[in-house]
């Protein structure tokens, strides 16, 4: 598995938001790409936290964030220090954990924790 970045358009109501950066994972097969709908990491630097900071999320039940990604279950926030190491970078804290979340197994065992 693998992942790609990009940007996500979410309405809710009559307002539209927009993910500027996010990543997902994408599988390649004989048909072509496949987004995997289960999870998104959204990625952000600020100048308001000192230290990288990140948050997973489980949902419910799983929300429609639009094309792409309709069955989010699984939602990770990285936020860095736009001043931080490049190696430690938000993009690349967030293809860290987003590896992690394209574990089809790891997905399966956090969906039957119960704490």
């Amino acid at each position: 598995k693998q992942w790609y970045q990009r940007r996500v358009a979410i309405t809710a109501g009559d307002a539209d938001y927009v993910i500027p950066e996010c990543i997902q994972g994408i599988t390649s097969t004989s048909h072509g790409p496949i987004i995997e709908q289960s999870f998104i990491t959204v990625i952000g630097s600020t100048d308001t936290v000192t230290e990288n900071q990140v948050v997973m999320c489980l949902l419910e039940k799983p929300f429609n964030f639009g094309k792409g990604a309709e069955e989010i279950r699984f939602i990770c926030i990285v936020l860095c220090p736009i001043k931080g190491k490049h190696t430690k970078s938000a993009v690349e804290v967030a293809r860290t954990y987003s590896t992690l979340l394209a574990d089809d197994r790891l997905r399966h065992n956090l969906l039957d924790t119960h704490s």
